[in-house]
Protein backbone atom coordinates (compact mmCIF):
# COMPACT_ATOMS: atom_id res chain seq x y z
CA UNK A 1 0.00 0.00 0.00
CA UNK A 2 1.07 3.54 -0.56
CA UNK A 3 3.51 4.43 2.11
CA UNK A 4 2.14 7.86 2.05
CA UNK A 5 -1.42 6.70 2.69
CA UNK A 6 0.00 4.69 5.47
CA UNK A 7 1.08 7.68 7.04
CA UNK A 8 -1.90 9.68 6.25
CA UNK A 9 -4.03 7.57 8.25
CA UNK A 10 -1.54 7.33 11.21
CA UNK A 11 -1.98 10.50 11.69
CA UNK A 12 -5.80 11.22 10.66
CA UNK A 13 -7.67 12.99 13.70
CA UNK A 14 -4.56 14.99 14.55
CA UNK A 15 -2.17 17.28 12.65
CA UNK A 16 -3.54 16.52 9.08
CA UNK A 17 -7.29 17.43 9.86
CA UNK A 18 -5.89 20.57 11.63
CA UNK A 19 -3.65 21.42 8.51
CA UNK A 20 -6.84 21.46 6.02
CA UNK A 21 -9.02 23.18 7.88
CA UNK A 22 -7.67 26.52 7.22
CA UNK A 23 -6.75 25.93 3.75
CA UNK A 24 -8.54 24.68 0.04
CA UNK A 25 -7.20 20.78 0.19
CA UNK A 26 -4.84 20.49 -3.10
CA UNK A 27 -5.73 18.45 -6.03
CA UNK A 28 -2.59 16.14 -4.90
CA UNK A 29 -3.93 15.48 -1.77
CA UNK A 30 -7.50 14.78 -2.17
CA UNK A 31 -7.35 11.15 -3.16
CA UNK A 32 -5.10 10.17 -0.22
CA UNK A 33 -7.62 12.60 2.38
CA UNK A 34 -10.49 10.76 0.82
CA UNK A 35 -9.13 7.68 1.59
CA UNK A 36 -8.61 8.51 4.88
CA UNK A 37 -11.12 9.87 6.14
CA UNK A 38 -12.58 6.42 4.40
CA UNK A 39 -10.53 4.76 6.85
CA UNK A 40 -11.41 6.54 9.82
CA UNK A 41 -14.82 5.94 9.29
CA UNK A 42 -14.54 2.37 9.22
CA UNK A 43 -12.43 2.42 12.44
CA UNK A 44 -14.52 4.52 14.80
CA UNK A 45 -17.66 2.47 13.73
CA UNK A 46 -15.98 -0.83 14.30
CA UNK A 47 -14.42 0.61 17.53
CA UNK A 48 -17.28 2.53 19.13
CA UNK A 49 -21.02 2.80 18.46
CA UNK A 50 -22.83 5.72 20.67
CA UNK A 51 -24.94 6.76 18.59
CA UNK A 52 -27.62 4.35 16.85
CA UNK A 53 -26.98 4.33 13.24
CA UNK A 54 -30.53 5.65 12.14
CA UNK A 55 -30.23 8.34 14.46
CA UNK A 56 -27.98 10.71 12.71
CA UNK A 57 -30.07 13.52 10.84
CA UNK A 58 -28.25 15.95 8.19
CA UNK A 59 -29.76 18.29 5.96
CA UNK A 60 -27.77 18.98 3.40
CA UNK A 61 -27.57 23.12 2.61
CA UNK A 62 -27.18 23.74 -0.41
CA UNK A 63 -26.50 27.93 -1.13
CA UNK A 64 -29.33 30.47 -1.52
CA UNK A 65 -31.82 27.57 -0.77
CA UNK A 66 -33.41 28.78 2.12
CA UNK A 67 -30.78 26.62 3.82
CA UNK A 68 -30.40 29.23 7.12
CA UNK A 69 -34.17 29.03 7.72
CA UNK A 70 -34.29 25.75 7.73
CA UNK A 71 -31.17 25.45 10.06
CA UNK A 72 -32.94 28.05 12.58
CA UNK A 73 -36.19 25.86 12.72
CA UNK A 74 -33.92 22.36 13.17
CA UNK A 75 -32.68 24.61 15.99
CA UNK A 76 -35.98 25.43 17.58
CA UNK A 77 -37.70 22.19 17.32
CA UNK A 78 -38.26 19.97 20.07
CA UNK A 79 -37.61 16.06 20.11
CA UNK A 80 -40.74 14.52 19.43
CA UNK A 81 -39.37 10.97 20.83
CA UNK A 82 -36.92 9.50 23.17
CA UNK A 83 -33.49 10.11 22.44
CA UNK A 84 -33.25 13.46 22.56
CA UNK A 85 -31.37 14.80 19.11
CA UNK A 86 -28.57 17.30 19.94
CA UNK A 87 -28.01 20.21 17.13
CA UNK A 88 -24.64 20.87 15.58
CA UNK A 89 -25.22 24.46 15.43
CA UNK A 90 -22.14 25.14 13.08
CA UNK A 91 -22.24 24.90 9.38
CA UNK A 92 -18.26 24.06 7.76
CA UNK A 93 -16.23 20.48 7.61
CA UNK A 94 -13.93 22.73 9.42
CA UNK A 95 -15.87 23.09 12.21
CA UNK A 96 -16.40 19.96 13.03
CA UNK A 97 -12.95 18.68 12.19
CA UNK A 98 -11.82 21.40 15.21
CA UNK A 99 -14.55 19.75 17.12
CA UNK A 100 -15.08 16.18 16.30
CA UNK A 101 -15.58 14.44 19.57
CA UNK A 102 -18.27 16.81 20.18
CA UNK A 103 -19.85 16.64 16.76
CA UNK A 104 -19.86 12.67 17.17
CA UNK A 105 -22.34 13.13 20.12
CA UNK A 106 -24.80 15.39 17.87
CA UNK A 107 -27.52 14.16 15.87
CA UNK A 108 -29.10 16.77 13.88
CA UNK A 109 -26.71 18.67 11.26
CA UNK A 110 -27.64 21.49 8.81
CA UNK A 111 -24.54 23.20 6.79
CA UNK A 112 -22.11 22.47 3.99
CA UNK A 113 -20.50 19.77 5.26
CA UNK A 114 -20.85 17.69 1.57
CA UNK A 115 -19.56 13.71 1.52
CA UNK A 116 -17.55 14.98 4.96
CA UNK A 117 -20.23 14.25 7.40
CA UNK A 118 -20.42 10.45 6.79
CA UNK A 119 -16.86 9.70 6.97
CA UNK A 120 -15.83 12.14 9.93
CA UNK A 121 -18.63 10.79 12.21
CA UNK A 122 -17.72 7.09 11.49
CA UNK A 123 -21.61 6.53 10.55
CA UNK A 124 -24.36 7.33 8.18
CA UNK A 125 -26.82 9.71 8.54
CA UNK A 126 -30.35 10.34 6.97
CA UNK A 127 -30.42 12.90 4.73
CA UNK A 128 -32.64 16.10 3.46
CA UNK A 129 -32.44 19.10 1.22
CA UNK A 130 -34.57 21.76 -0.78
CA UNK A 131 -33.39 22.29 -4.33
CA UNK A 132 -34.88 25.96 -6.07
CA UNK A 133 -35.69 27.33 -9.17
CA UNK A 134 -32.19 27.52 -10.46
CA UNK A 135 -32.34 31.13 -12.74
CA UNK A 136 -33.89 32.09 -9.26
CA UNK A 137 -31.21 30.40 -7.40
CA UNK A 138 -28.18 31.87 -9.35
CA UNK A 139 -29.74 35.22 -8.84
CA UNK A 140 -29.88 35.33 -5.57
CA UNK A 141 -26.04 34.06 -5.48
CA UNK A 142 -25.24 36.69 -7.93
CA UNK A 143 -26.82 39.64 -5.59
CA UNK A 144 -25.38 37.78 -2.17
CA UNK A 145 -22.10 37.97 -3.60
CA UNK A 146 -22.25 41.47 -4.71
CA UNK A 147 -23.57 42.70 -1.26
CA UNK A 148 -21.05 40.56 0.83
CA UNK A 149 -18.04 42.19 2.47
CA UNK A 150 -16.20 39.19 3.61
CA UNK A 151 -15.95 36.15 0.87
CA UNK A 152 -13.52 33.64 0.66
CA UNK A 153 -10.40 35.01 -1.46
CA UNK A 154 -11.64 34.09 -5.05
CA UNK A 155 -10.61 36.52 -7.63
CA UNK A 156 -13.50 37.54 -9.38
CA UNK A 157 -15.49 41.11 -9.20
CA UNK A 158 -18.99 40.45 -8.14
CA UNK A 159 -19.67 44.01 -9.48
CA UNK A 160 -19.14 43.11 -12.96
CA UNK A 161 -22.59 42.29 -15.26
CA UNK A 162 -24.17 38.83 -14.99
CA UNK A 163 -23.09 38.67 -18.28
CA UNK A 164 -19.32 38.71 -18.35
CA UNK A 165 -19.44 36.65 -14.98
CA UNK A 166 -21.01 33.96 -16.87
CA UNK A 167 -18.46 33.64 -18.86
CA UNK A 168 -15.11 33.69 -16.29
CA UNK A 169 -14.37 29.98 -15.68
CA UNK A 170 -14.08 31.02 -11.77
CA UNK A 171 -17.59 32.98 -11.28
CA UNK A 172 -19.68 30.57 -13.19
CA UNK A 173 -18.80 28.02 -11.02
CA UNK A 174 -20.80 29.38 -8.70
CA UNK A 175 -23.69 30.52 -11.04
CA UNK A 176 -23.69 27.19 -13.33
CA UNK A 177 -24.98 23.59 -12.07
CA UNK A 178 -24.23 24.45 -8.79
CA UNK A 179 -27.05 22.40 -6.78
CA UNK A 180 -26.19 19.36 -9.48
CA UNK A 181 -22.64 19.71 -7.96
CA UNK A 182 -23.46 19.50 -3.95
CA UNK A 183 -25.78 16.65 -4.85
CA UNK A 184 -22.44 14.71 -6.94
CA UNK A 185 -20.64 15.77 -3.76
CA UNK A 186 -22.27 13.26 -1.69
CA UNK A 187 -21.02 10.42 -4.08
CA UNK A 188 -17.77 9.26 -2.57
CA UNK A 189 -15.72 10.14 -4.82
CA UNK A 190 -12.71 12.29 -4.41
CA UNK A 191 -13.33 14.48 -7.74
CA UNK A 192 -15.63 16.91 -5.27
CA UNK A 193 -13.30 17.35 -2.74
CA UNK A 194 -13.11 20.85 -2.42
CA UNK A 195 -15.85 23.13 -3.15
CA UNK A 196 -18.43 21.65 -5.33
CA UNK A 197 -19.02 25.15 -7.15
CA UNK A 198 -15.45 24.53 -8.89
CA UNK A 199 -15.62 24.07 -12.70
CA UNK A 200 -15.32 20.49 -13.60
CA UNK A 201 -14.36 19.41 -17.38
CA UNK A 202 -17.12 16.92 -16.52
CA UNK A 203 -19.96 16.83 -19.34
CA UNK A 204 -23.62 17.81 -18.48
CA UNK A 205 -24.70 13.80 -19.16
CA UNK A 206 -21.69 12.52 -16.61
CA UNK A 207 -22.49 15.40 -14.42
CA UNK A 208 -26.64 14.72 -14.13
CA UNK A 209 -26.05 10.87 -13.37
CA UNK A 210 -23.88 11.59 -10.34
CA UNK A 211 -26.27 14.18 -9.35
CA UNK A 212 -28.85 11.83 -9.37
CA UNK A 213 -26.76 9.30 -7.19
CA UNK A 214 -26.33 11.94 -4.92
CA UNK A 215 -30.45 12.77 -4.38
CA UNK A 216 -31.30 9.03 -4.51
CA UNK A 217 -29.36 9.21 -0.81
CA UNK A 218 -31.43 11.79 0.48
CA UNK A 219 -34.74 10.77 2.00
CA UNK A 220 -36.66 13.86 2.23
CA UNK A 221 -36.10 16.52 -0.89
CA UNK A 222 -38.39 19.75 -1.48
CA UNK A 223 -38.39 23.11 -2.81
CA UNK A 224 -38.03 26.51 -2.09
CA UNK A 225 -41.36 27.57 -2.89
CA UNK A 226 -43.28 24.90 -0.85
CA UNK A 227 -40.72 25.63 2.09
CA UNK A 228 -43.87 25.45 5.30
CA UNK A 229 -44.92 21.86 3.43
CA UNK A 230 -40.70 20.42 2.83
CA UNK A 231 -40.45 21.12 7.29
CA UNK A 232 -43.88 19.57 7.69
CA UNK A 233 -42.17 16.48 6.14
CA UNK A 234 -39.26 16.68 7.76
CA UNK A 235 -40.30 16.90 11.50
CA UNK A 236 -42.82 14.07 11.02
CA UNK A 237 -39.76 11.65 8.67
CA UNK A 238 -37.35 13.07 12.18
CA UNK A 239 -39.61 12.82 15.21
CA UNK A 240 -39.27 16.36 16.25
CA UNK A 241 -41.94 18.63 17.28
CA UNK A 242 -41.73 22.23 14.80
CA UNK A 243 -42.02 25.76 16.88
CA UNK A 244 -44.88 27.49 17.59
CA UNK A 245 -43.42 29.95 14.09
CA UNK A 246 -41.05 28.79 11.70
CA UNK A 247 -38.64 31.32 11.79
CA UNK A 248 -37.16 32.61 8.56
CA UNK A 249 -33.25 33.98 8.54
CA UNK A 250 -30.70 35.28 5.89
CA UNK A 251 -33.61 36.58 4.00
CA UNK A 252 -32.22 38.68 0.86
CA UNK A 253 -32.55 42.28 0.46
CA UNK A 254 -34.38 43.00 -1.92
CA UNK A 255 -33.22 42.79 -5.76
CA UNK A 256 -34.45 45.48 -7.57
CA UNK A 257 -31.48 47.39 -7.77
CA UNK A 258 -30.16 44.29 -10.05
CA UNK A 259 -30.29 44.67 -13.66
CA UNK A 260 -31.24 41.50 -15.15
CA UNK A 261 -31.78 41.16 -18.95
CA UNK A 262 -33.94 38.99 -20.86
CA UNK A 263 -30.53 37.51 -22.25
CA UNK A 264 -29.06 36.59 -19.15
CA UNK A 265 -31.88 34.85 -17.88
CA UNK A 266 -32.21 32.48 -20.90
CA UNK A 267 -28.25 32.42 -20.90
CA UNK A 268 -28.37 31.04 -17.42
CA UNK A 269 -31.36 28.49 -18.04
CA UNK A 270 -29.32 27.35 -20.88
CA UNK A 271 -26.06 27.14 -18.84
CA UNK A 272 -28.02 25.09 -16.14
CA UNK A 273 -29.35 22.46 -17.34
CA UNK A 274 -28.56 19.99 -15.70
CA UNK A 275 -29.79 21.76 -12.19
CA UNK A 276 -32.77 22.12 -14.09
CA UNK A 277 -33.49 18.53 -15.02
CA UNK A 278 -33.26 17.53 -11.10
CA UNK A 279 -35.41 20.24 -10.09
CA UNK A 280 -38.05 20.10 -12.72
CA UNK A 281 -38.09 15.81 -11.78
CA UNK A 282 -38.10 16.83 -8.16
CA UNK A 283 -40.74 18.90 -8.21
CA UNK A 284 -42.99 16.51 -10.60
CA UNK A 285 -42.44 14.54 -7.96
CA UNK A 286 -43.94 16.60 -5.18
CA UNK A 287 -46.62 17.41 -7.08
CA UNK A 288 -47.86 14.06 -7.30
CA UNK A 289 -47.81 13.49 -3.59
CA UNK A 290 -49.54 15.51 -0.57
CA UNK A 291 -48.39 18.13 1.10
CA UNK A 292 -48.07 18.04 4.97
CA UNK A 293 -47.99 20.96 7.29
CA UNK A 294 -45.64 21.14 10.12
CA UNK A 295 -46.54 19.78 13.69
CA UNK A 296 -46.97 23.02 15.64
CA UNK A 297 -46.70 23.39 19.50
CA UNK A 298 -47.45 26.04 21.50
Amino acid sequence: MNSLLLATRRILGGVLFRSVAGRRITNGERRVYWRALQHQARTRAQRRASVPLSATRYFVHIPKTAGMSIHAFLGACEPGGPGAPEFFDRFFPRDLIADLESARRCTVFSGHFLGYLDPLLGRPSRKATVLRDPVERAISDYAHKRRATTLRPIPVDWHRPLRELLDDPVAGGSLVNVQARWLAALADDPVWLGLPEMPTSMSDDALLDRARAGLARIEIVGVYDQLPEFLGRLAVAWGLRAPAQIPRTNIGHSRRDLEITDDERDRLRELNRVDYALYDEVAASLRASPPTAPEQHG
